[in-house]
């Protein structure tokens, strides 16, 4: 009597009676379940990413995101804490057919998170990206409905109170770019350290959530022709395109004003 045990992912309801518990045997080599797994993901690219974001494995999300991101940091697992959260609340769907659309209002460590956890991104029209320095999100249907998650006011101090060694770091290695060897590897290790800590803080004390309705929204990205420019004889599309002389040049050739997304924002190419 009183032993107990601990299971997640049922298919019950909470309360429901257990009348009967088997051992389990593994009816699949571990070969086999790799080519479930494998064909699991060809029917379907997020499978595991919904079943994590549905369960609230913000750990597993993390290290997935961390993928694309390159490291491990704060800013990344706040944007896997509000992709989940807004996913969840909104009961989310993503295919990268922009049904889903997600807002970012910066474009720094957050938003890769936010584009992993939601699937969102630039390459699949989903992802919009609104110059505004703050880190916010909003997730957005094709309705104009979602939701909208910024950062508190007090978050950082919030933050910094669970890990300060990681603050001394990353003024080290990201404000003054010191990039030796020992000082990047021990940013590396404190941010991996934060990072994971950062995923037990109370979202309410990160994150101030409201409700959208009527958000203007972009129609669906339409699909473009593409051209050969006269001079370079490289394809672009019409869109990115000039006429000159009744000869088409792309923006580079015709010396045109060109717009580039960087660490500082929105600026033109010079």
């Amino acid at each position: 009597m009183g032993n107990k045990i601990h299971v997640k992912g049922l298919d019950a309801l909470n309360g429901s009676p257990v009348l009967d518990i088997k051992p389990y045997n593994a009816f699949f080599t571990a070969d086999e379940l790799d080519v479930i797994r494998y064909n699991n993901l060809k029917a379907n690219p997020r499978k595991e990413i919904i079943t994590y974001i549905g369960e609230g494995e913000l750990e597993k999300l993390l290290i997935l995101a961390a993928q694309l991101h390159g490291h491990y940091c704060p800013g990344l697992a706040l944007g896997v804490m509000a992709g989940t959260y807004g996913f969840n609340t909104i009961n989310a769907e993503s295919d990268g057919l922009e049904d889903l659309l997600v807002i970012v209002e910066t474009n720094n460590c957050f938003s890769d998170g936010i584009q992993f956890v939601t699937g969102c991104s630039f390459g699949n029209n989903s992802l919009i990206f609104r110059d505004l320095g703050k880190m916010a999100c909003s997730l957005v249907d094709r309705s104009g409905s979602g939701l909208r998650m910024i950062m508190r006011p007090g978050a950082r101090d919030y933050m910094r109170s669970i890990y300060p060694e990681f603050t001394e770091s990353y003024e080290k290695v990201i404000r003054n770019r010191d990039h030796r060897t020992e000082s990047a590897e021990e940013f590396k290790a404190l941010g991996m350290k934060k990072a994971f800590a950062t995923l037990d803080l109370e979202f309410d004390r990160l994150f101030e959530a409201e409700p959208l309705k009527n958000t203007v929204i972009p129609e669906y990205a339409p699909v473009h022709e593409s051209t050969i420019c006269s001079v370079c004889g490289e394809s672009t599309m019409v869109t990115r395109s000039v006429m000159k002389e009744d000869k088409p040049f792309c923006l580079t050739c015709g010396k045109e004003r060109i717009l580039q997304l960087t660490g500082w924002g929105i600026s033109t190419f010079e």
